[in-house]
C-alpha cells in the first residue's frame, strides 16, 4: 500500500513541473513578440513620430522623442536633422549651442551645417562673447559664403566692426560684401549705416562716396531716397561742382543735346546762403502709424528735445515725418544726432526748413 502512494505521488509531481516551463516559455514568447515589433519599427518611422510631436506643438513630448531616436539610432541616417530639430525646441541655450556644434563637426557637408554655423556665431553674440562670436561668423562665411548665411554673417561683420567705432575694418567688410552680393539689399544698409558714421564725423566727403555708392547700386532700395537728400544737401561750391554732383544723382536723359560753354559766371544764385529764418532738424523718421511717431515723440519730448511734425497723403494714406529741432547751427544739430544715435540708436538726417 505504501508503494502505491509512493508511484502516484512520484507520477504528478513531473505533470506540475512541465505547468511551470510552459508558463515560462509563454511569458518569454510574449517578451520576444514585444522586442520584435519595437524592432520593426524603422528609422524613419521614429523619426516621424518625434517629428508629429513637434508639428502639434507638443515639444516636451518632442524632444523626449528625439531622445529615444539618437539612442536607438546612434548611427543614422537622419541625426543631423534630429539635432537640428531638438536644438531649435530645447529651453536649455548651452544643449542648442551642443547640438549645433555636433553638426559643424559631423556633417559640415550637410544643408543645415551652414544654419547651425551661424547660429552658434549668433549664439556667443546675444551671449556678449564677442571676440568668439566673430570668429564663428568669419567661418560661417568662409566656409560657406554662396548661402544665406555665409552672407549674414559677413553683414554682422561689418556691424560689429562699426559698433567697435572700426570703421576701416567695416569698410573692409562692406566692400567685400557689396562686390561678393552686388544683388542682397543688405549692401544699401550696410552703405547706408558707414555713411551715417562719416557724416557724425563731419567728413562728408567719405560720407558721399557711400551715399553715391547706394543710388549707384541700388537705386530703388528704401535707403536710396535718404541718398540723394543727402547729396542734396550736401552739395557746396562752384556751379560745375554743382552739375557734378546733380549728373551722380540724376538719372541721365535719353538723349543728349551739345551744348557750346561760355565762360564761367558767376552765379551767386545756385549756391545762395540759408535765408533768413531757415533753421536746421534732424529728421527722426518717416510713419505710417500716426501711434508709432506719436510714442516716439512723447519719448524724446520726456528728454528734453523739441520735437516737430509734418504730414502729407490723403486721410486714408497719410505719412507723418518727426523732427527734432529747430537748432540755430549744422554744428549744434550734429552733436545732437550724436547724442541721439548713442541714448537712442536713432540715425537721423540733417535737413533745413
Amino acid at each position: 500500500m505504501q508503494n502505491t502512494k509512493y508511484k502516484i505521488k512520484n507520477h504528478y509531481r513531473p505533470h506540475f513541473h512541465l505547468k511551470s516551463v510552459k508558463g515560462f516559455l509563454f511569458a518569454l514568447l510574449l517578451l520576444l513578440f514585444g522586442t520584435s515589433s519595437l524592432w520593426a519599427i524603422t528609422e524613419e518611422e521614429e523619426y516621424n513620430i518625434a517629428w508629429q510631436y513637434c508639428q502639434s506643438g507638443k515639444y516636451p513630448q518632442a524632444v523626449e522623442a528625439y531622445q529615444k531616436f539618437l539612442k536607438h539610432h546612434p548611427r543614422g541616417k537622419l541625426l543631423a536633422e534630429a539635432h537640428f530639430t531638438l536644438a531649435r525646441i530645447e529651453n536649455s541655450g548651452t544643449n542648442a549651442f551642443a547640438h549645433y556644434q555636433f553638426i559643424i563637426d559631423n556633417y559640415p557637408a550637410h544643408a543645415l551645417a551652414p544654419q547651425a554655423a551661424f547660429a552658434t556665431a549668433q549664439y556667443c553674440q546675444n551671449a556678449g562673447a564677442y571676440p568668439e562670436a566673430k570668429v564663428r561668423y568669419l567661418f560661417t562665411y568662409s566656409r560657406y559664403a554662396q548661402t544665406p548665411p555665409g552672407s549674414e554673417s559677413l553683414y554682422r561683420l561689418s556691424l560689429m566692426a562699426l559698433a567697435g567705432d572700426s570703421l576701416t575694418q567695416a569698410a573692409s567688410y562692406a566692400q567685400a560684401f557689396v562686390q561678393q552680393y552686388p544683388q542682397n539689399f543688405r549692401g544699401a544698409a550696410i552703405s547706408r549705416s558707414l555713411a551715417d558714421c562719416w557724416r557724425l564725423k563731419a567728413d562728408s566727403a567719405q560720407a558721399n562716396f557711400y551715399w553715391r555708392q547706394i543710388m549707384e547700386l541700388y537705386p530703388e532700395s528704401y535707403e536710396a531716397g535718404e541718398a540723394r537728400e543727402q547729396l542734396l544737401a550736401d552739395i557746396e561750391g562752384s556751379p560745375e561742382a554743382l552739375d557734378d554732383s546733380l549728373s551722380r544723382i540724376l538719372p541721365a536723359p535719353k538723349t543728349v543735346t551739345p551744348v557750346i560753354k561760355s565762360p564761367p559766371v558767376k552765379m551767386t544764385q545756385l549756391n545762395p546762403k540759408p535765408a533768413a529764418g531757415k533753421k536746421y532738424y534732424l529728421q527722426i523718421g518717416v510713419y505710417r502709424e500716426k501711434s508709432v511717431m506719436t510714442d516716439w515723440k512723447k519719448r524724446l519730448e520726456k528728454q528734453d528735445h523739441q520735437c516737430r511734425v509734418d504730414s502729407s497723403g490723403s486721410k486714408n494714406n497719410c505719412s507723418y515725418r518727426l523732427y527734432a529741432g529747430p537748432y540755430d547751427g549744422k554744428e549744434e544739430a550734429l552733436k545732437i544726432s550724436q547724442k541721439l544715435l548713442i541714448s537712442n540708436r536713432l540715425k537721423t538726417m540733417l535737413v533745413q526748413k
